[in-house]
């Protein structure tokens, strides 16, 4: 599953029962959600994935909206995460990305994020 874009889509208590009740019917036994949950990792996606992971073990990999306001130390930490599903395995990779998509913040904003970590992204 992917780009439930929590945030923008005012997905609240009544969506994640919802949710929760289609993945126990479906017999689902592991999520894994492939980005963009939303545009704030820290206070809306962990939380949201905590209270999943009470229900069904669940991963996810970062897509582009969840990186927004982290440094490339802080993406890269959940680069190359191997999650094993009987014989298939996913590996988690971010890639490379430009930002041009919030037009509120220009590219020297995104990539000052990115050189304050430490690494400097041209």
């Amino acid at each position: 599953m992917s780009d439930l874009h929590l945030d923008s889509n005012q997905f609240g208590h009544f969506e994640l029962t919802t949710l929760k009740e289609v993945l126990k019917k479906e017999r689902i036994d592991h999520l894994h959600i492939a980005g963009d949950l939303s545009n704030d990792l820290t206070n809306i996606s962990l939380p949201f994935i905590e209270d999943l992971v009470q229900e069904l073990p669940t991963s996810f990999n970062l897509g582009n909206h969840d990186m927004l306001g982290l440094s490339e130390q802080e993406i890269s930490g959940y680069d190359f995460q191997v999650q094993q599903f009987g014989q298939t395995k996913l590996i988690s990779f971010s890639g490379w990305y430009d930002y041009s998509f919030v037009p509120e913040k220009s590219k020297e904003e995104h990539l000052r994020t990115k050189i304050t970590s430490g690494l400097i992204v041209d």
